[in-house]
């Protein structure tokens, strides 16, 4: 039973509303999008993954191995790789040879994708462009989040910490497969710069996973953030500049009504130099 439902609200229209009291860090809902794509410089990277829910299809040993571009790197703890468990299940399309984390999948991407018009397709991105969810997946990731939850002595714990940080170091920064879905639930939520809920892919997949960030009280609007942590610790005017030029609207959270006497200035020209370097990205896609 879902303890939220939408409602018309004067201004914003559409908005998520609690209808019972959430604790900090309970799950709101779960749900799959209605339709994904993953961002085409997965392929040009290599990464491997399911074409239809982004589940990684490569081993942490050669995800790791690529993303640094070394052959040798040994990756411990190898039983706890989240990929060997699954790895039987892998298929592909015999027509296109796309792969596929398993015959589920391979079946609901023919159901919904191959047999749609190229206009509904077509229509489909353009509202993926407005109204879609990031989504990042990530075997390595996985795998670091089951190794640092192992009931490990304090020395040998501190020597994991060590091989994990040299891994992410020779890693790089492209470390995610990366796409965005349309999700009928998540995408009514409102924005706030003070956000009471977040967007999580807990499965590395495409399963979003609404989690509360804080106490929740009956009555009271859920909120995500749709700026990154580095965007939200910036100056009113500069968040303001982000939400009207990508999401065509202005934000009257409570921070910001705060923060409304503020100078209409960005918070310093290297924040500014960064946000253009995001919007170019942005336009890029």
């Amino acid at each position: 039973m879902n303890h939220f439902e939408i409602r018309e609200i004067p201004v914003k229209g559409r908005a998520m509303i609690a209808t019972k009291g959430l604790a900090a860090g309970v799950v709101i809902f779960e749900e799959e999008p209605f339709v994904s794509s993953q961002f085409s410089w997965n392929t040009t990277h290599g990464y491997a993954s399911c074409y239809h829910c982004m589940r990684p299809l490569e081993t942490v040993q050669e995800n790791v191995r690529r993303l640094a571009s070394d052959p040798h790197v040994e990756v411990p703890l190898p039983q706890y790789d989240p990929t060997t468990a699954r790895a039987a299940q892998f298929t592909q399309c015999e027509r296109c040879e796309v792969r596929y984390c398993s015959e589920d999948c391979l079946m609901e991407a023919q159901k919904r994708y191959v047999f749609t018009t190229s206009d509904a397709y077509k229509t489909l991105m353009v509202i993926m462009g407005t109204h879609s969810q990031g989504i990042a997946t990530s075997v390595q990731a996985q795998w670091v989040n089951k190794v640092t939850d192992l009931p490990l002595p304090d020395a040998e714990r501190a020597q994991l910490v060590t091989v994990i940080d040299n891994l992410y170091t020779k890693m790089g920064e492209f470390l995610n497969n990366e796409g965005s879905g349309l999700y009928l639930l998540q995408s009514k939520i409102n924005h706030s710069c003070v956000p009471n809920a977040c967007s999580t892919f807990p499965y590395s997949n495409d399963i979003v996973v609404l989690k509360a960030l804080s106490p929740i009280l009956e009555g009271e609007e859920i909120c995500i953030s749709y700026l990154d942590d580095c965007q939200l610790e910036r100056s009113r005017h500069s968040r303001h500049k982000v939400l009207r030029e990508n999401c065509i609207f202005g934000c009257q959270c409570p921070k910001c009504r705060a923060q409304a006497s503020d100078p209409d200035v960005a918070s310093d020209k290297k924040d500014d130099d960064k946000m253009n370097d995001y919007e170019d990205d942005d336009n890029i896609e």
